[in-house]
């Protein structure tokens, strides 16, 4: 019975996870492809890594400018709060009984 249950959940688990990866292969794929190979077989593999969809994007969407904010709001959100807590609770944990 014990197998049965964990071969179900098994399967389960390996359903879902093609279920939420698939889309995220597609638009991957999707990205390589040039236009016309898109417009006639949209779920077909590509034929070659094209990187002119990410040249474009690139140029024309400022893409740079929107990496860059993210890196700095990323380490902006990750060290403040990380350096408040440490200045707060240092004097706590250091004069704590557990470290002595």
């Amino acid at each position: 019975m014990k197998t049965v249950r964990t071969w179900c959940i098994r399967i389960l688990m390996i359903l879902f996870t093609v279920i939420f990866l698939y889309p995220l292969f597609w638009n991957l794929m999707s990205a390589f492809k040039t236009n016309a190979e898109y417009l006639t077989d949209p779920y077909a593999l590509p034929t070659a890594l094209n990187l002119d969809n990410f040249v474009a994007a690139w140029q024309k969407a400022n893409i740079a400018a929107y990496f860059g904010n993210s890196i700095f709001l990323t380490f902006l959100t990750t060290t403040r709060p990380t350096m408040t807590i440490a200045i707060r609770y240092a004097p706590m944990i250091t004069r704590s009984t557990v470290c002595n």
